[in-house]
């Protein structure tokens, strides 16, 4: 049990790293504001297969 919420920390972790380092990225390309906007449109794209695929409803 303890290994399995080890690696989904680590998960959560490795993500909100890479979409920092996107949002970084796009700032430099776009500007702050649209990066912003641009992190927030994928993410709420991406959050129903997300939503199809967690197998527990407090999560």
């Amino acid at each position: 049990m303890a290994s399995v919420l080890s690696v989904t920390s680590q998960a959560k972790s490795l993500i909100a790293a890479i979409l920092a380092g996107v949002t970084g990225l796009l700032a430099e390309l776009w500007g702050l504001g649209t990066a912003l906007v641009a992190i927030s449109l994928g993410l709420l794209i991406l959050y129903p297969f997300y939503r199809l695929n967690s197998t527990s409803p407090e999560q």
